[in-house]
């Protein structure tokens, strides 16, 4: 293949290909990208240009592929504070029953301290019973999400099933 005489050919060094390729797994778009390519190499840069690089380097794959190991590793690390906190409020409600039986089994009670002694340990035994009810549920539902995973051998269809189920559990867990 000739190339055409009369024109200039442009030739980007391998930096400027991957500071394009940064900006675009930043959220750059190609025209935005060409912009500072030209103003960083001093010589006309073209969308379409950076549009071939990014064909070439897989570039979508590769943004596609980091966002769903950052939605990951968001999701874990929001599912580790959950349990923790459950945890936390789990031991909380385990105290409050712990020292109404301490008290219950000191010694002679009076009557209207027993009541409050009785609405504790039931306190502590209500919230320790809803924490454990909701670990089981979130439990349950890393079950389902493994399941999908393992069952489901399309990467698109999963990566689809992966987002709504975030979104669902966002909603209704508050994570």
């Amino acid at each position: 293949m000739k190339r055409e005489t009369g024109k200039k050919h442009k030739r980007y060094l391998v930096k400027d290909r991957l500071k394009a390729k940064r900006l675009f797994l930043q959220g750059y778009n190609f025209y935005q990208i060409a912009k500072i390519i030209s103003e960083d190499t001093k010589q006309p840069c073209q969308s379409r240009i950076v549009t071939l690089w990014a064909k070439k380097g897989g570039w979508k794959e590769e943004k596609e592929k980091m966002l769903v190991r950052v939605n990951e590793e968001v999701t874990v690390a929001a599912e580790n504070d959950l349990i923790k906190r459950s945890e936390e409020q789990r031991n909380a409600y385990r105290k409050m029953i712990e020292r109404g039986l301490e008290e219950l089994t000191a010694g002679v009670v009076q009557v209207d301290k027993m009541t409050e002694i009785v609405q504790l340990i039931n306190t502590g035994i209500l919230g320790e019973r809803q924490i454990n009810a909701g670990l089981v549920s979130w439990k349950y539902i890393e079950a389902v999400i493994t399941a999908i995973s393992e069952e489901v051998q399309d990467e698109g269809i999963r990566r689809r099933i992966a987002k709504r189920l975030q979104g669902l559990t966002t909603e209704y867990l508050s994570i």
